[in-house]
């Protein structure tokens, strides 16, 4: 219910509403600020522009969660990988897209019309039959009726008729919509809400092509194919027929490179009173022009209309001729307009900055109010890459590429495995999908055009609408109380095709990423080093062991994770154990008298003594023995291997002060011990 204000309240008394109205807003969303009031008790929030619960002003930033990811310039896939995808997607069962390139320019004759007049009366029908439980309203909010079923059904051709056109190839000239039915007639769902209109069924960007395959009785209608829908009405006023086959995949079939592809959320053509057919040209996001380079400043001169194309883009649009033909004309689009010359690279920070383009934006169901729903917008992020998504959720989850089955997880397991998933990974349930950014203080964030969520400010079981490109956590609760995180089924990953092997959910390698490892290096401790290892979101016994091999002595030990119950897969990591340092013992000084003969003051035969036990000397590792100075000459030998010192024959009478050096090499357990030096004291009296 809407309710009206009078205009002739005091502007004081409006503006005091005002505050107390987005206070009590911002409180219940959970948001503070301090408004500065005679008393410090007075706080609250007061913001232009609120987020949903544990949503942050840093987190509508683009560049916030692209800076979590792990290399995001990488290309993730070049343009012969998303050409494969494309044509795979085409191929697959279930998708809805369609071969356009090879698809026949035949009409409709008179039995398939009859079948799809059946089909549509068979769906309107159903509808007046479920009216006491599932109203339908018309623009004035009265239930539909027999009336109103028969209105539009009198619109469907019968008779085999075909459309006085050049071809059945069709140009889109402006921002439009395909249509469950050739009406302008509304199919409301919502009392009181003209914008949930669900006669709309898909955007159409300008410069799609389309092959017709009927035309309406009352010729304002053309039933046709599109790139990814079989079979809906639209407008005649909003497509361009071309003279044929060659003329129609020209127009759209851009040469690699040479496109122009628009990439922000809706850029517009400039405005020109001297060129109306190209004037002020809604593009929406996605959208895919020729472009045309200049080769000199004198080519930009009044290129189009009376305007020149200095640091303007130049490209080809589309025309509907008065007769409804097509024709080309060029036109420009500022420089500063979020268009890309060929399709942007297919990386993760591109993903990240195209997908932030339409945040805060309009929702629209089925593309109406020139608006995107949750398939849509996923679709036109990804088409700025050049890369076709299947136009709804339950169609893209069975696109072939990469795909994670979530039913079988429960909310713990299936977050884990969610965080382990790149930005730009598409996130489904039956009915909605959503783009992954990241994880943030253990809360997971996604991004997505959300019609309505349930009551995440109170405890109810109802709905609010949203309809809006909002961010926020898969913690928030629908109309039923459940969590967006319980109710997820499925993840996609679209730019890495089902062919190309990768980790399970299930295997213990997918989460390598979110575990813990050992650090580098321990020292040796002459016991089993085991360091803690664990994966975030996994429970150590239940869904994986740990072992180690080789972790007593020093050198490379190995640690093991291993998936047990429903995990399986195992992955490695390896730590150093450092070897043991050691220190050589010995008296520093040490002293040893002989006797010398006292006739010709020399000792008369060789001496021998152990210096390991004269200096005590001990070490982890076998100490050698260096004399380092010269003292006694060639009569005093210090045995390097055991330390013997042998005090030679003739060795004269005197004192004699011999310098040791005592080393202590590494071995496979203990490292080289610093060097130490002792002077022995030989006395010979």
């Amino acid at each position: 219910m809407k309710t009206r204000v009078s205009v002739h309240s005091a502007t004081t008394y409006l503006a005091i509403l005002a505050a107390a109205f987005f206070a009590a807003l911002a409180l219940a969303l959970g948001f503070t600020a301090t408004a500065y009031a005679d008393s410090d008790e007075d706080e609250y929030a007061l913001q232009s522009v609120m987020h949903l619960p544990d949503v942050t002003d840093e987190m509508t930033d683009a560049s916030y969660w692209i800076g979590k990811q792990q290399d995001p310039d990488t290309v993730l896939a070049d343009r012969a990988t998303i050409d494969t995808l494309n044509q795979a997607g085409i191929d697959g069962d279930g998708t809805g897209l369609q071969p356009l390139r090879e698809a026949s320019g035949t009409y409709y004759n008179a039995d398939k019309q009859q079948t799809l007049k059946n089909g549509a009366a068979g769906e309107l029908n159903s509808m007046l039959e479920s009216l006491d439980w599932s109203p339908v309203y018309k623009e004035n909010w009265e239930l539909i009726d027999q009336e109103y079923v028969d209105g539009i059904l009198e619109n469907y051709p019968t008779d085999g008729a075909v459309p006085d056109i050049a071809s059945p190839y069709a140009i889109v000239t402006t921002h439009t919509t395909m249509r469950a039915y050739p009406t302008d007639d509304p199919i409301l769902y919502t009392e009181g809400d003209y914008d949930d209109d669900n006669l709309y069924l898909s955007a159409l960007r300008v410069n799609e092509p389309l092959i017709i395959r009927a035309e309406s009785v009352d010729k304002r209608f053309y039933l046709c194919i599109s790139s990814c829908i079989n079979a809906a009405w639209v407008p005649v006023e909003d497509v361009a027929i071309c003279a044929n086959h060659d003329e129609w995949l020209e127009a759209w079939d851009i040469p690699a490179g040479q496109e122009l592809v628009v990439t922000g959320y809706k850029v517009f053509t400039e405005k020109s009173a001297q060129t109306p057919n190209i004037s002020k040209r809604m593009l929406y996001m996605g959208t895919t022009l020729e472009r045309v380079d200049l080769n000199s400043p004198e080519e930009a001169l009044e290129i189009v209309g009376t305007s020149s194309a200095f640091d303007r883009h130049v490209c080809y649009l589309p025309v509907r001729n008065e007769d409804g033909t097509y024709s080309k004309e060029l036109a420009l689009i500022g420089a500063s307009a979020k268009v890309s010359e060929g399709f942007l690279p297919l990386t993760t920070a591109n993903i990240g900055e195209v997908a932030f383009r339409s945040l805060g934006q309009m929702y629209g169901w089925g593309g109406m109010l020139e608006a995107n729903d949750c398939s849509g917008y996923v679709r036109d992020v990804y088409k700025c890459f050049g890369l076709e998504l299947a136009r709804n959720t339950t169609w893209q989850m069975t696109l072939p590429v990469r795909k994670y089955d979530l039913t079988g997880l429960d909310d713990v397991h299936k977050a884990a495995a969610i965080a382990q998933m790149p930005l730009g990974t598409v996130l489904f349930w039956g009915g909605h999908e959503m783009i992954y950014l990241g994880q943030d203080n253990g809360k997971l964030y996604v991004i997505s055009a959300v019609g309505g969520i349930g009551d995440n400010f109170g405890e109810g079981y109802t709905s609010y609408q949203v309809k809006g490109v909002v961010i926020n956590t898969l913690d928030i609760v629908r109309a039923s109380r459940v969590s967006w995180l319980s109710t997820l089924t499925c993840a996609n990953i679209p730019y890495i095709s089902n062919d190309v092997a990768g980790p399970s959910l299930y295997d213990v390698a997918f989460y390598e990423n979110a575990t813990t490892w050992p650090k580098k290096s321990y020292a040796h401790t002459g016991e089993a080093i085991t360091p803690k290892v664990s994966i975030d979101g996994l429970e150590k016994g239940a869904d994986y062991k740990v072992s180690f091999k080789d972790n007593v002595s020093p050198g490379t030990a190995t640690v093991t994770i291993s998936g047990i119950g429903d995990y399986s897969g195992s992955m490695s990591n390896s730590f150093q154990i450092g070897k043991i340092a050691q220190a050589i013992k010995a008296t520093k000084s040490v002293k040893k008298s002989v006797n010398a003969s006292t006739k010709t003051k020399k000792i008369t035969k060789n001496r021998s003594f152990s210096l390991k036990k004269l200096a005590k000397v001990s070490a982890k590792t076998k100490v050698k023995y260096k004399k380092a100075n010269k003292a006694g000459g060639k009569k005093i030998v210090v045995n390097a291997k055991t330390g013997k010192v042998t005090l030679k024959k003739g060795l004269k009478k005197g004192a004699y002060k011999v310098k040791v050096k005592l080393t202590a090499p590494a071995n496979s357990m203990y490292e080289a011990a610093k060097a130490k030096s002792i002077t022995l004291k030989v006395v010979v009296k």
